[in-house]
């Protein structure tokens, strides 16, 4: 079928048509386009977006921008932003009294460690969700999410848990003098699917068709390490053409099992270490960020060298902006008192500003003075 173009104008009636077309009329927010028998809604946030790039639309299947196709024989750009009309009635809200929801979602998934009551109000990482991790290298990021994997097997041995390594290989992993010294269930309670054991196999299953065909068993928490390297091996495996197409790939077949899409029927809940961009973003599109319940930061702490801390930068589950300060050695070692000061301020603070505001100075500043004290100790272990 040949594709339809129309150059949007200021003057809705002087629009220009490539091929043939009507413009058939107007109304609040929105243009209606008929072109071979078929009517196309143009919305005038999309329309005005065109006449400002002097661009024109290609009337298409989906509401988006792409990449600028070649020039049309007027030599004017083009850009694919329109989308087909639709029946409004298919648009309906939702009471929640009619929604059926699993009651499984609302019961925690827990480590048995100090980072339960930390990662959710309900202690423990909730079903179903999906929790970005971010950090400078060597920060601690995939000890963390090991540790976290061995603790809910530990905790609670029915579960299944799986670690994704699209970087580390067997042999990283098997060293006896890191990740077997600290985490000595990793060796039989923590299954592993290593990328490599995939890519250079001409033979048999490519890494993403393994890692589907994995996932179908049914998983309640998966650690991807990292998220931005087994998005890459699948663009270059599926042959998509863009970095988007990959992760859209991606986050289609994690909704799949958030959703309980999988043999076992559970909720699975992804925790994904993923880069940062110079801002402190993590690199993803927009859709990405809609789906993360949870961005975790893992930082090095600025006040007192040497030290690191986590802290959720965004949690629909717990709370934000809480400084957990940790140690790697006999697996995460968690600095619970200086944690508990600073949940107590907080509550005061946000809960109890009527007790605040009967406070002098000095009343403050030695409440305040609890936490600096509890640093100051912490940090002369």
């Amino acid at each position: 079928m040949n594709k339809q173009f129309i150059k949007p104008t200021s003057d809705f009636a002087a629009a220009q048509f490539e091929g043939q077309g009507t413009l058939d009329s107007t109304g609040v927010g929105y243009h209606n386009i008929i072109v071979a028998g078929k009517s196309y809604r143009l919305f005038e946030r999309t329309w005005q977006m065109a006449v400002e790039q002097n661009a024109w639309i290609q009337l298409g299947e989906r509401c988006r921008i792409k990449d600028m196709p070649a020039p049309s024989a007027s030599g004017a750009p083009k850009t694919n932003i329109a989308t087909p009309a639709f029946d409004e009635s298919l648009i309906k809200t939702t009471l929640l009294s009619t929604v059926d929801v699993d009651p499984s979602l609302y019961r925690p998934i827990k480590t048995g460690t100090y980072i339960d009551g930390f990662w959710s109000h309900k202690g423990g990482i909730m079903p179903g969700t999906n929790t970005m991790v971010t950090g400078d290298p060597g920060i601690g990021k995939s000890s963390v999410m090991m540790d976290v994997l061995q603790g809910i097997k530990v905790e609670s041995p029915d579960k299944k848990v799986l670690y994704v390594s699209a970087e580390m290989t067997r042999i990283d992993m098997m060293d006896p003098d890191e990740f077997m010294r600290y985490y000595p269930n990793l060796f039989d309670k923590v299954e592993f699917l290593f990328a490599g054991d995939y890519i250079e196999n001409e033979d048999g299953p490519t890494f993403s068709q393994a890692l589907e065909i994995v996932l179908s068993r049914g998983y309640d928490v998966v650690v991807f390490d990292s998220m931005i390297e087994v998005q890459s091996i699948f663009q270059e495996e599926l042959g998509l053409g863009s970095g988007k197409s990959a992760e859209k790939h991606m986050l289609t077949l994690m909704q799949k099992h958030n959703q309980a899409q999988n043999t076992r029927k559970v909720y699975t809940a992804f925790l994904l270490i993923q880069q940062v961009k110079k801002d402190g973003e993590f690199v993803g599109s927009k859709r990405l960020e809609h789906m993360i319940t949870a961005f975790l930061q893992i930082k090095w702490c600025t006040e007192t060298r040497g030290r690191k801390y986590m802290e959720f930068r965004k949690n629909r589950r717990g709370k934000n902006k809480m400084r957990l300060y940790f140690k790697l050695g006999k697996g995460v070692e968690y600095d619970e008192k200086q944690f508990e000061s600073e949940v107590q301020i907080s509550n005061i603070m946000t809960n109890e500003t009527a007790v605040v505001d009967t406070l002098n100075d000095m009343e403050l500043m030695s409440l305040l003075g609890g936490i600096t004290n509890a640093d100051e100790d912490t940090s002369k272990e």
